[in-house]
């Protein structure tokens, strides 16, 4: 049987490491908070980018893996 999109995507983020995996939820968390001020939402409480960067710091890897899952599913869907 063929792994789905979302083991794929599970695989491919396990690969690139953790540090990467870091960067990527850093770039992700800036991007929903942006995307909150373009439309006019009450966006969640903003912290710094030191207070953000400790906070996925402390994440673990399979906390990072479902934070970034839903766009590296997107890449590996059919």
């Amino acid at each position: 049987m063929e792994p789905t999109p979302i083991q794929k995507g599970s695989a491919t983020l396990k690969a690139l490491g953790r540090g990467e995996m870091m960067t990527l939820a850093l770039a992700y968390c800036e991007s929903h908070m942006l995307a909150c001020q373009l439309v006019g939402a009450v966006p969640p409480d903003h912290v710094s980018m030191e207070v953000l960067g400790d906070r996925v710091s402390q994440l673990t890897d399979d906390q990072l893996v479902a934070l970034l899952m839903p766009i590296s599913a997107l890449g590996h869907s059919d």
